[in-house]
């Protein structure tokens, strides 16, 4: 713990102590030309956490904020501005002297959101519904495109290997009926059932834009992607197929406080190596062209140390081009999937 604490130290800028406190005045062991009268400093106490990898550690946490009131050589004098109860500004704590034009609410320190995670992980749930866009073409603008909602949800893993890396798992699944004929007057069932799943196994490493432990803080991700919309197999030449989009997928994101308990997160994956497959009737003989990628963006409220719930909004597209005649009796130039899904969940640190 001795060294843990040199270490701790080592690392703060113009870092001082509260030597003492009286009713709201306290003395700090910083003087000039660190300390300047009027500047607003944050102070913190250290404490003890043990990690499941890491074993015992130190850590800083916000007790307060104080105003330097009088500056000299050696000590500076400061008058207390808030204090983040229970905690209080006691005789021991430590300071951090940020620039002049950086002012904090200690109350944000509150907020860690993801930070704050459990021991092993966290569990997610959501729950929403999709509108997605369905789209078949030929070289000449023929097709077939319907929107239709796709109500269903998602359960998603994130299991800490370390205090940054992780591990990031995630399962989904939506269903709806599909428009089965291109014109009224098919003879073809209009009415087909379809699924999309959704299965992600990534791994990822976090860390923190600034030495707050409720900064900010991005991280980046990658691994294994599979998108698969499921239809009934049908006869008519623009229906729309069982497609599976897989492969390497990577992306990045960042989550930040915006006020005390109340946070936004998004995020952009990629699928960088991917590769596009179908069952059934096949629209061309060879496929090209592959892009699929997503985008959300969330806020979540920190209802208690160990649960969070939030809104999401998340958009996806995914494309292919064809060449060659397939299995279909009419070959397709491209087949496109848009959604904008709106979800709501919660999420529970374990």
């Amino acid at each position: 713990i001795d060294i843990a604490l040199e270490n701790l130290t080592s690392h703060i800028p113009f870092d001082g102590t509260v030597l003492k406190r009286d009713g709201y005045r306290v003395v700090i062991d910083r003087g000039a030309p660190e300390m300047v009268v009027g500047k607003e400093i944050s102070t913190y106490t250290i404490e003890k956490l043990t990690d499941k990898i890491q074993g015992e550690k130190l850590y800083l946490r916000e007790t307060g904020l104080i105003k330097i009131t009088e500056v000299g050589d050696s000590l500076s004098f400061g008058q207390i501005l808030v204090e983040k109860k229970p905690l209080e500004v006691l005789t021991g704590n430590k300071i951090l002297v940020y620039q002049p034009d950086v002012k904090r609410d200690p109350a944000f320190s509150e907020l860690e959101l993801r930070s704050r995670h459990g021991e092993y992980g966290d569990l997610e749930l959501n729950l929403g519904i999709a509108a997605t866009n369905l789209d078949t073409r030929t070289s000449s603008g023929q097709g077939l495109s319907q929107s239709k909602s796709y109500p269903g949800g998602s359960l998603r893993g994130l299991i800490w290997l370390t205090s940054h890396s992780f591990l990031d798992i995630s399962l989904g699944l939506g269903m709806a009926t599909i428009q089965g004929a291109s014109t009224p007057s098919s003879t073809v069932s209009t009415s087909l059932n379809s699924t999309i799943n959704d299965m992600r196994f990534l791994a990822g490493y976090q860390f923190g834009l600034t030495q707050s432990s409720g900064g900010p803080r991005v991280f980046i991700r990658g691994g294994y992607s599979k998108h698969r919309i499921s239809v009934d197999t049908s006869p008519e030449p623009f229906a729309f197929t069982s497609t599976t989009f897989s492969g390497l997928l990577f992306g990045a994101g960042a989550v930040f406080g915006i006020a005390k308990n109340y946070g936004v997160s998004f995020d952009v994956d990629g699928l960088l190596i991917s590769s596009m497959s179908e069952s059934g009737l096949t629209s061309g003989a060879q496929s090209s062209g592959t892009a699929a990628w997503d985008f959300s963006i969330r806020g979540i409220y920190h209802m208690s140390e160990k649960m969070d719930v939030f809104a999401r909004l998340a958009f996806e597209s995914y494309g292919v081009d064809f060449t060659g005649q397939g299995t279909k009796p009419v070959p397709l130039a491209n087949l496109s999937q848009n959604s904008r899904a709106l979800q709501v969940g919660m999420s529970y640190a374990f």
